[in-house]
């Protein structure tokens, strides 16, 4: 009885010392809990990053590549729309991309699709950091000092892509004052010229290559898979 009392009332056993008490086995090779617990927020950033890569990959490969390697259309239809996507993307801001294209379109043929798809050159997640680049090349070319750091840019920047309408966006951006327009207009140009040659020359051997490839597969000369794709971009403008 004493002994039953003492192991009642006995609150000293500590699992930790008290070799009574089993440890749990450990397996070679498996982290424990603590181990799991204190890694669990990096696999949840190297889980999201990789989420993020992967659904990147899916959006330019949907959006860019497959229109490029299953494209029906002639190499100077693919390579015009690629040409503008660059111009658009680079000389106009961001908001009156679709716009752009769409006023382009009553006017010239092109891959719609794809001209739409290189305007995301510039996106909401390097747009400051270009547009400074922007600002100091346009400082460089006209001669005028880079009176402003990134830090200033930035918060000058941030009322603009808070707006919610393309409109808006214009309009807060033609407020910025004409020291910014100024320099911003000059790079702009510059990036749209060099990017949309660059970007018509080097679609337009791309897709003359993969044209040629089709032609001997299909067993016929390239002029004549060359009229095919005339049709096609005839009937379908993008």
């Amino acid at each position: 009885m004493i002994c039953s009392a003492v192991d009642l009332h006995d609150n000293t056993r500590n699992p930790k010392t008290d070799k009574s008490v089993e440890p749990r086995p450990t397996v070679p090779g498996r982290p424990q809990e603590a181990e799991i617990e204190s890694g669990e927020p990096g696999m949840r950033r190297e889980g999201a990053s990789t989420g993020l890569w992967a659904r990147s990959r899916g959006i330019i490969r949907k959006n860019v590549v497959d229109p490029l390697v299953f494209s029906r259309h002639p190499p100077w239809f693919d390579a015009a729309g690629v040409s503008l996507g660059f111009v658009i993307g680079f000389a106009v801001p961001m908001g009156g991309h679709f716009l752009s294209l769409g006023l382009l379109r009553l006017l010239f043929r092109f891959n719609f699709v794809l001209a739409f798809a290189f305007t995301s050159v510039v996106n909401p997640f390097n747009i400051i950091p270009l547009y400074y680049g922007y600002y100091w090349l346009g400082s460089l070319v006209l001669g005028r000092p880079v009176a402003m750091n990134f830090e200033v840019f930035q918060r000058i920047m941030n009322p603009v892509l808070d707006k919610a309408y393309f409109w808006e966006v214009h309009a807060a951006f033609i407020q910025l004052g004409w020291e910014i327009l100024a320099r911003w207009s000059v790079a702009a140009a510059i990036l749209a010229a060099v990017s949309g040659a660059l970007g018509y020359v080097i679609t337009y051997r791309i897709q003359k290559k993969r044209c040629m490839r089709k032609a001997q597969m299909l067993g016929i000369q390239y002029e004549k898979y060359l009229e095919r794709l005339e049709e096609n971009a005839q009937a379908d403008k993008g």
